[in-house]
């Protein structure tokens, strides 16, 4: 299974930090950002990534707005050039089959129209997925109104027979207004929609806008689950298992005659299903989750400062209080606060811990 993240991250120097542990965590295979905020002619890099960028050219000399694609570099992609006046672009990429990646963001500030939306899809070859941050409202996606913008939107869908992943789950807190809204939407062609999986991920808080993960299940297996089962090897009861396992077998008549290869299909799946089924009742399964390499500087700290955020956040979202928004920023505040000092904590043990003698490559390993 692969997976997009997609995310209004308002400076991709400013949150470096919270991207590259957003990337440590999840491993996306596809990376939308949107106000990347950077130069003209000016493209970042990311650790293992392939980038595509598109910066805005309003003013060479002040970064703002830009959007950009980073697909991991084991998978083939390569760009699809885009005509349109609107920040967007895109990518083809090659997983199970070929897909195509569509990346917006459409400020507030700009007017777009019904037909300018329509130029892009037609330029996307199918089957397609489209995220971005369209700073339109409608309660058909969460918010708590519907705009003009909104309503252009709504209609592209319909009349295009394209799939909304938003499941009406906010996407964005502004904390000075102590509102929420779902601008960051995101769009699939209907071929491809099936086996598409979304979700909102509001542990990331270092901008207004939570990041959103989208997983991309393979066509034979559209909702294979992120966990997996394995067998309970710590306490097996073994006693219970032979005594299982020892009736059936000395009962079934195959498996006790003289071996008839012509049956022996027959035989191997009636013996794999007593054991199995021995195995269910004496041993058991566990779930496993994928271990998540944390960053050097991860602490224990952090996670409390993490967890303490969520509680805050959930219980605004009940009460819309103001004693409760102002805790709500407090916990925001403080987690930003210790992240960014675990963050210069562990440089300067870095730092101290370098010898004339430790290799580069050691050193940049232990902190990246």
């Amino acid at each position: 299974m692969n997976s997009l993240i997609q995310w209004n991250l308002n400076g991709f120097y400013k949150k470096i930090i919270d991207l590259k542990l957003l990337v440590n965590n999840l491993k996306p295979s596809i990376i939308c950002l949107q106000e990347t905020n950077l130069k003209p002619n000016h493209n970042a890099t990311m650790k293992n990534y392939q980038g595509y960028f598109k910066e805005r050219q309003t003013n060479p000399n002040r970064a703002s707005g830009g959007v950009a694609i980073l697909v991991k570099n084991n998978i083939k992609s390569s760009p699809i050039p885009i005509i349109s006046e609107l920040e967007v672009i895109a990518t083809k990429i090659q997983l199970h089959q070929e897909i195509t990646i569509c990346n917006i963001y459409l400020p507030d500030s700009m007017v777009f129209s019904y037909q300018q939306i329509i130029n892009i899809i037609k330029q996307l070859p199918s089957p397609y997925i489209m995220v971005g941050d369209f700073n339109s409202r409608n309660t058909n996606w969460g918010c708590n109104h519907t705009d003009s913008r909104g309503k252009i939107i709504e209609k592209i869908i319909d009349d295009e027979n394209i799939t909304l992943l938003n499941n009406g789950t906010f996407t964005r807190h502004n904390s000075s207004k102590g509102t929420f809204s779902a601008i960051d939407l995101s769009l699939a062609s209907p071929s491809i929609s099936p086996y598409l999986s979304w979700e909102v991920k509001t542990d990331y808080f270092n901008s207004d806008h939570w990041p959103i993960l989208i997983n991309i299940h393979h066509r034979n297996s559209p909702h294979t689950p992120y966990n997996t089962n394995k067998w309970n090897l710590r306490n097996p009861n073994w006693t219970l298992f032979s005594d299982i396992v020892d009736k059936p077998m000395s009962e079934n008549q195959m498996l006790n005659n003289e071996l008839n290869t012509d049956d022996i299909d027959i035989i191997v799946k009636q013996f794999t299903s007593i054991i199995t089924e021995a195995a269910h009742k004496s041993i058991g399964k566990t779930i496993t989750h994928p271990k998540k390499t944390p960053v050097p500087w991860w602490s224990k700290e952090c996670n409390n400062a993490i967890k303490n955020y969520k509680k805050a956040l959930n219980r605004y979202k009940k009460t819309k209080t103001i004693p409760d928004h102002i805790n709500l920023k407090k916990a925001k505040t403080l987690s930003r606060r210790i992240i960014k000092h675990q963050k210069i904590e562990s440089w300067k043990k870095l730092i101290n811990d370098l010898t004339p003698n430790t290799p580069i490559k050691e050193a940049w390993k232990k902190y990246d």
